[in-house]
C-alpha cells in the first residue's frame, strides 16, 4: 500500500516470505554503493538474509549491530553508529536499513536523517509493534533520562517491508504490537474492530495469515492518518490514543516496559473512563474497550499515583498548561487537546484499580 506525506512517497509491503526476495522491492537508488543495515543481535539471522538479497541487487552490504533496548535509544547510540559509519566512509547517497523493532526502526530514522544531512532509509520491522505502528509515518525519536521520546525527527522511508513471518517466530514487542493494533481499530471505527473480534485466537497465537490480514489493515489506518498529516498538526495526534496516559506509566515503571504493551494497553483502558466521565462516551464503548484488550490478552487494570504520573506529564509533547489527552466522543471519533481536572483524574485512577 502507499503512503504519500510532504516529505516522501513509499510502498509498504506487508506479507509472509518476503524477507528473501526482498531486493526487487526497494526502489531504484542509482547512486547509491552500500546499504548499512542497522540490528540487534535477535535480529542478525534476518539481517544476513536481507544482505544476501541486497547483495544480488548490487548494493554491499555492511552490518553494524545495535542495542534493542529503550535504554539505548539514546543520542549516545546515535554517535556510536554515526562514528562507524564514518569509519565506512558511507555518503548521503547510500542507504540505511533499519532491521528490528521499534527501536531500531527509530535509531536508524534518527540516524538516516541527521547523517550526512540526510540519507534515504529504508525500514524492515520485525516485530509486530513495528510492522503494525512503528515503521510507518517517518517518526524517529530518542529518549532522554528525564522522559521517552523528547527528541525526534520526521524523515520518511524509502519503503517499508513487513515480513510477518518474522513476528509470528517471536513474542518480542508481541503484545504491544497488539495494543497498537487495538488502537487504530478504536480511533478508526472500522472493519478492523470486526476483524479483531473474529480473529483474536489466531492473533494471539501469531498464525501468519491472520497477522499478514491484521497488519495490513493497521498500516492502511495509520497511512491514511498520516499522509494527511505527516507533522502532527491535526489528525495524526490521534495517533496517541492511550499514550499520554501509557507514556507516563512508563516513565513511572521503567523504560523497558515500553516494549511489553500494557503501558498503552492500560492508558487506553483510562482515556476510555476519561471519556465516560466526561459524558463523551458510554459503558458500551468502555466495554469493547475492555474486550478487545482481554481478548488479545492484554490488561486493562492498575495501581498508579495521580502524583507520580503528574511528574511525567509536565514533560509531555502535548503539556499546554496541563496534560493532554486524546479521547473518543464515540467509535472512531477521536478529539485531541482535551484537558481533565484532578477530580476527573483521581477517578479514573480509581476505576483503574478495580479489576
Amino acid at each position: 500500500m502507499l503512503v504519500s506525506c510532504t516529505g516522501g512517497t513509499y510502498n509498504v509491503h506487508v506479507g509472509a516470505g518476503l524477507l528473501g526476495e526482498a531486493g526487487p522491492l526497494f526502489p531504484s537508488l542509482p547512486y547509491a554503493r552500500t546499504a548499512v543495515l542497522l540490528a540487534a543481535a535477535a535480529d542478525k539471522d534476518a539481517a544476513a538474509t536481507l544482505g544476501t538479497a541486497l547483495g544480488n541487487a548490487g548494493l554491499e552490504p555492511r552490518l553494524i549491530e545495535v542495542p534493542d533496548s529503550q535504554r539505548a535509544k539514546d543520542l549516545a547510540t546515535v554517535a556510536q553508529v554515526s562514528s562507524e559509519l564514518a569509519d565506512l566512509a558511507v555518503h548521503r547517497d547510500d542507504l540505511i536499513v533499519g532491521v528490528g523493532g521499534e527501536v531500531i526502526c527509530d535509531l536508524a530514522g534518527f540516524v538516516a536523517s541527521t547523517y550526512n544531512r540526510g540519507m534515504p532509509l529504508a525500514l524492515v520491522p520485525t516485530t509486530l509493534a513495528a510492522q503494525a505502528d512503528a515503521a510507518v509515518g517517518g517518526k524517529a525519536s530518542l529518549n532522554l533520562p528525564q522522559g521517552r521520546n523528547l527528541l525526534g525527527t520526521v524523515h520518511q522511508p524509502v519503503v517499508v517491508i513487513s515480513d510477518v513471518g518474522l513476528a509470528a517466530g517471536g513474542r518480542r514487542e508481541y503484545a504491544a504490537g497488539l495494543a497498537e493494533v487495538v488502537k487504530h481499530a478504536l480511533i478508526s471505527g472500522g472493519d478492523l474492530v470486526g476483524l479483531l473480534r473474529e480473529r483474536a485466537a489466531g492473533l494471539r497465537a501469531g498464525d501468519p495469515g491472520v497477522l499478514a490480514e491484521v497488519v495490513a489493515r493497521s498500516v492502511r489506518v495509520k497511512a491514511g492518518i498520516v499522509s494527511g498529516d505527516e507533522r502532527e498538526a491535526g489528525d495524526r495526534l490521534h495517533l496517541n490514543y492511550g499514550h499520554t496516559f501509557g507514556h507516563a506509566i512508563e516513565q513511572v515503571s521503567g523504560p523497558d516496559v515500553a516494549d511489553d504493551g500494557e503501558a498503552v494497553a492500560i492508558g487506553m483502558m483510562a482515556a476510555a473512563y476519561l471519556a465516560r466521565r466526561q459524558g463523551r462516551i458510554g459503558d458500551d464503548l468502555v466495554a469493547l474497550h475492555r474486550e478487545l484488550l482481554t481478548g488479545l490478552g492484554l490488561p486493562v487494570s492498575g495501581r498508579y499515583s495521580l502524583g507520580d504520573l503528574r511528574e511525567a506529564w509536565l514533560r509531555d509533547k502535548k503539556y499546554r498548561g496541563s496534560a493532554r489527552f486524546v479521547v473518543l466522543n464515540g467509535l472512531g471519533q477521536p478529539v485531541s487537546g482535551v484537558p481533565a481536572d484532578e477530580t476527573s483524574l483521581d477517578r479514573v485512577l480509581a476505576d483503574l484499580a478495580r479489576p
